[in-house]
């Protein structure tokens, strides 16, 4: 179970390939073992480091389908793997920052 639910809730996330969720639950348990960094920039700086580590590429320079190996599954059809470039720059990175800003204004 983490220990930032809110961050990681979910609720209201919109997916673009089959490989979004599962690199969305690599991030929440790689920031349940290290914990959450104590500023929003090095959050952020946190969060793409980690995202491109494990998509093999930059962002800045990756196709819009990312083909992520260890994402892939034998019974997960022709997008099974395959992370959705647009939608982590566009709206899980900064629904992610949001969060994280939002957690942290209130404690």
């Amino acid at each position: 179970m983490s220990d930032h639910p809110a961050l990681f809730d979910r609720t209201s996330v919109r997916w673009g390939l089959r490989g979004d969720p599962v690199l969305w639950e690599a991030l929440q348990i790689h920031f349940d073992q290290s914990g959450l960094p104590d500023s929003s920039a090095a959050f952020e700086t946190a969060l793409t480091t980690r995202i491109e580590g494990l998509i093999g590429c930059s962002l800045a320079d990756a196709p819009q389908r990312i083909p992520v190996r260890a994402f892939f599954s034998e019974n997960g059809g022709m997008s099974s793997g395959m992370v959705d470039r647009d939608v982590w720059r566009d709206s899980l990175i900064p629904l992610l920052l949001g969060r994280y800003r939002d957690r942290t204004s209130t404690h």
